[in-house]
């Protein structure tokens, strides 16, 4: 499963009103899912195979690029729950996987409604400025976790690119996925879990609004030695933001 991205959460969770917590895992995994005729991937069915049966582990799961291999990510029976972002334009009239964001959630978790928005703003359709080719957006679900907590769950792929247009778009895609996520609730135990491939990294300007206000925030840092900046993988984050009702700490990230 080489060149794929990923960032792992094992969350402890303690209610103030319960004698014990519960713990909660969460995986981000950007799949890598284009046709192999447009990247020239080793087997990827045979490696979407893999990446389903690895995933098992988790109790709730965030795919992104999950878009022409889908039947393969599927094939293991164990989540309950899988539910995929899509939104029809005119590219899916001719190759019909483009209605898709790639965004995918998979869980065993009890799940409420879910919602996927478009973004309102991408860039290109050329070279490396080829963001617009599918919808790109924010899908975020209700769950509700054993123990009785509220969380809302949400995930998120925004533009690559560091061109002036790449950016421009990014940031107003920011913009618009603050102003849809799911509100704070304040008279039971919550937390909102936001995850997916941000394409932006801590120490730019532009990650702050998605970065502040929140509780809990992990990221895969794992860098090779002697790449710096383009070849980082610290573009997936997991944060965690909750009320007053509960206490929260990560186990392992």
């Amino acid at each position: 499963m080489k060149n794929l991205i990923q960032a792992l959460l094992i969350l402890l969770i303690l209610a103030p009103s319960a004698d014990a917590g519960e713990t909660i895992s969460i995986l981000t995994l950007n799949v890598a899912g284009l046709p192999d005729k447009l990247t020239k991937q080793d087997h990827p069915e045979r490696r979407m195979l893999e990446i389903a049966q690895r995933a098992e582990g988790w109790d709730i799961v965030a795919y992104q690029e999950d878009f022409y291999y889908s039947y393969w990510l599927d094939h293991s029976k164990h989540f309950d729950v899988t539910v995929r972002g899509t939104k029809m334009h005119k590219w899916a009239y001719i190759w019909p996987w483009l209605r898709k964001s790639g965004l995918t959630i998979k869980t065993n978790l009890a799940a409420g409604n879910f919602e996927f928005t478009k973004f309102d703003k991408c860039f290109g359709h050329r070279r490396y400025a080829n963001d617009c080719w599918v919808p790109k957006g924010v899908m975020c679900m209700r769950t509700l976790t054993p123990g009785g907590v509220l969380m809302d769950f949400c995930t998120i792929h925004m533009d690559a690119g560091s061109d002036d247009g790449s950016s421009a778009a990014r940031r107003a895609q920011i913009a618009q996925y603050i102003s849809v996520l799911p509100a704070p609730v304040h008279d039971v135990p919550w937390l909102r879990i936001e995850t997916g491939d941000f394409n932006l990294r801590l120490y730019q300007e532009d990650i702050d609004p998605l970065m502040e206000g929140r509780d809990i925030v992990v990221w895969n840092n794992d860098t090779p030695t002697g790449c710096v900046d383009t070849c980082a993988n610290d573009v997936d984050f997991i944060t965690v933001t909750t009320n007053d009702h509960l206490n929260v700490r990560v186990l392992e990230g």
